[in-house]
């Protein structure tokens, strides 16, 4: 889980840096909107199949019950 996090965290960094909002402006204006979308919506889908694959795989537990 933390992976995802910190690979979200680098590449947006990195994306910025190439950027060119306050960036280095290696990567054209609309293009860096782009790949920040393009890299954000990879992480999200990542995400739901990680998730979706521990709610597959984890035991289900008891439900609770509420005091008296």
């Amino acid at each position: 889980m933390a992976g995802r996090l910190v690979f979200h965290l680098a590449a947006l960094t990195l994306l910025s840096w190439l950027g060119t909002f306050g960036g280095s402006g290696h990567l054209p204006a609309p293009y860096d909107s782009v790949a920040v979308a393009a890299v954000s919506l990879g992480v999200f889908v990542w995400a739901v199949h990680s998730g979706a694959d521990h709610l597959r795989t984890a035991p289900a537990a008891a439900p609770a019950v509420p005091p008296l």
